[in-house]
């Protein structure tokens, strides 16, 4: 079975600047971050985890590879690059991309300001603090 290939919009110049425009009027929002460890496919198979998804492939986990994975031990805040999300959502699916971006970014706030609602006072969090015993 092949997969029919997703139509990709085009950036023009005009586009970009349009969507520049667009990102500076958006409200800032913050989203989680956590960094990555490099851990050992034993380890893994000791947690139970028997394959692995990556770039949308599902493969076996091996147990003398590496493997980076999300370390639910750091987070921090960071911007959302506003930006660059309108941008990949106008590539992926044309004007209804970038109502649909703004759409979710509405509701992304909403569950962060409730989340962390210091972040929205105006002393807020700093780009990148880390969040010890918040996640």
């Amino acid at each position: 079975m092949q997969t029919e290939k997703r139509k990709e919009y085009g950036l023009t110049p005009e586009i970009k600047k349009q969507l520049r425009d667009i990102a500076k009027e958006l409200p800032e929002c913050v989203e989680e971050k956590r960094e990555n460890v490099e851990v050992d496919g034993e380890w893994l198979m000791g947690q139970g985890v028997k394959e692995i998804k990556r770039n949308n492939e599902t493969k076996p986990v091996l147990a003398g590879k590496k493997y980076m994975i999300p370390d639910p031990s750091t987070m921090s805040l960071q911007k959302v690059p506003h930006f660059d999300r309108l941008c990949n959502s106008y590539k992926k699916y044309g004007i209804k991309g970038v109502f649909l971006y703004i759409e979710k970014v509405q509701k992304h706030i909403e569950i962060m300001a409730e989340k962390y609602p210091k972040v929205f006072e105006k002393s807020g969090v700093k780009d990148g603090e880390a969040l010890a015993g918040q996640n």
